[in-house]
Parts: structure tokens; C-alpha cells; sequence
């Protein structure tokens, strides 16, 4: 999945924050065709490791950002989504009912990037890399 320290920069200029977001949406579109062509059993610890670090990402990021209420329904999506990616990956066993769940936590994702600022996922990213999370 797409991870990358975003710049403040980034949140006051239109077109570099366009940018990210564009990479954001292609990434996930690459994860989503992955998920679909991923076997009923297969091994996927990985695949769903860093589709879940995306959404950790995402939903911290909703509680630093003071704008995206606890309510908020993307980011109740978001963490269905990385339940169900937690659950396939401490078992490494893909399961393909989980789909759904996964790609429209993957859509709320990109939502929501649309809205948070990019101090809220900078500081989210690396608070979670303070307690070692890694891709």
C-alpha cells in the first residue's frame, strides 16, 4: 500500500495534496485487484499487514484530526475493515468473505485522506512507528 511522510506543505498547496491523494487511490486499486485475484486459503500475513497498517493509519489519524467526530460512519468502516484484516492476517489464511468488509474500508480510507489534515496522518504514522508497527 502507498505510505509516505506527507509534507505540511503538502496540506496548503492544492495541487501536491491532489497528487497524494491520486497515489493513495491508485495504491488501494492495486491492493483491491490483489484482493480479488487472491486464492480462498491462500497465505496472506503480508497482503493483509499492509492493507491493515493503511487503515491503523486512517482511523488514528480520524481521532487526532478534531474535525472527524468518534461517530464518524468511514471511520466505523475503517475498523470493521481492519478487523477482518486482522483476523486474515494472525491466521494467514485468506478468507473470501471478508471482501467486502476489507474494500469498502479501503473506500472509506480514501474518503477520508480527502478530509484529514496532513499533520493528523503525519503525527498518526509516527506514533504507530513508535510502537513498532512495520511493513
Amino acid at each position: 500500500m502507498y505510505h509516505k511522510h506527507v509534507y505540511v506543505n503538502v496540506g496548503r498547496n492544492p495541487v501536491a495534496r491532489a497528487v497524494a491523494q491520486r497515489a493513495l487511490r491508485a495504491a488501494i486499486l492495486d491492493q483491491k485487484i490483489k484482493l480479488h485475484f487472491t486464492d480462498e486459503g491462500a497465505p496472506c500475513a503480508d497482503f493483509c499487514a499492509v492493507i491493515g497498517m493503511t487503515l491503523s493509519v486512517m482511523v488514528y489519524a480520524a481521532q487526532l484530526d478534531k474535525k472527524i467526530k468518534p461517530d464518524d460512519l468511514r471511520v466505523r468502516i475503517l475498523r470493521g475493515g481492519l478487523s477482518a484484516c486482522s483476523q486474515m492476517a494472525d491466521a494467514d489464511v485468506f478468507n473470501r468473505i471478508n471482501i467486502p468488509a476489507v474494500e469498502r474500508a479501503m473506500d472509506a480510507a480514501v474518503e477520508l485522506n480527502a478530509k484529514l489534515n496532513p499533520e493528523a496522518v503525519n503525527g498518526a504514522w509516527a506514533a504507530l512507528m513508535k510502537q513498532g508497527f512495520t511493513l
